[in-house]
Parts: structure tokens; C-alpha cells; sequence
């Protein structure tokens, strides 16, 4: 056997162990994107299964997860606030009846057409403690926390 058969066989033999290796290297890059793309739906179906059972259990007082349920619920209002403040800013608020976003000296909704009672056209009031806005049914100021009733 000449020395460019060896080289030729031997070239071969690397060739075909580096085609293996591709291969591997191939089959286990679809294994790793198949368990990365089962892992995220696992986690949307764990968080889809959590916001059903937040809808389901928010006015449940008792049971393992009423506190964070309480917390999700504080946050919810904590953010209403904010978005009350935001729409009073442009001279904006929601209507009672729909939530539709309105002129805040309306006399009517413009999506639904509910009358607005005089109470929700007059300005919102302020905490006596730190001057915050307060709207809506509040049992205490979200920005210093007193309690106002």
C-alpha cells in the first residue's frame, strides 16, 4: 500500500468520524430546542392553570393562597388608582357603568350611554393626611396608607 492510500484511507476514516460527530451534534441541538420549546408550554399551561385559579378563588377568604391572592388583588387596585390619577391628568375618567374611558365633565357615556350621576362628575378627594387623590372606593390611601373609613 502507497503512502497515498493511507493518506486517502485515513482521510476517509476522519471524514467519516467527523460526519458521525455532525450528526450527534445535530440530533442533540433538535433534543435541547424540543425540551426548550416543551419547558416554555409547561410554563404557560402552569401560568394559564394560575389565572384560572385566581378568576375561580378571588372571593374565597379561606385556603392556602388567600394571601397572594389578597396581594394580586391589592396590586389590581393599587393599579386602577394610578390609572384613575393617569386619566385625571388629560382631564379623563372611566365611566361607572362600562369603564370606558370618558371626558370627565361628560354627562353621558358615550359607550353605553349611562347617566353619570353628579357625585361622579364632581372632583375626586384628597387624603388628609398627604393630599393624594383619592377615587373610587378606598379603604386606604395608597400612598401613605391611612385608613379612610
Amino acid at each position: 500500500m502507497g503512502v497515498f492510500s493511507r493518506l486517502s484511507k485515513r482521510m476517509g476514516k476522519v471524514a467519516d468520524d467527523a460526519s458521525k460527530k455532525s450528526a450527534k451534534l445535530l440530533e442533540a441541538t433538535k433534543l435541547n430546542a424540543e425540551i426548550s420549546r416543551l419547558q416554555a408550554k409547561i410554563e404557560d399551561l402552569q401560568f394559564g392553570l394560575g389565572r384560572i385559579y385566581f378568576k375561580n378563588n378571588k372571593t374565597v377568604k379561606t385556603g392556602p393562597y388567600t394571601d397572594i391572592i389578597q396581594e394580586i388583588l391589592n396590586c389590581e387596585q393599587e393599579i386602577k388608582y394610578r390609572n384613575i390619577k393617569l386619566l385625571a391628568h388629560k382631564g379623563l375618567k372611566y365611566c361607572s357603568n362600562c369603564d370606558a374611558i370618558i371626558g370627565s365633565n361628560d354627562v353621558f357615556c358615550n359607550k353605553c350611554g349611562t347617566p353619570l350621576q353628579p357625585e361622579q362628575n364632581s372632583h375626586p378627594s384628597n387624603c388628609e393626611n398627604c393630599g393624594a387623590v383619592l377615587v373610587g372606593e378606598l379603604s386606604h390611601c395608597p400612598e401613605c396608607g391611612l385608613k379612610l373609613y
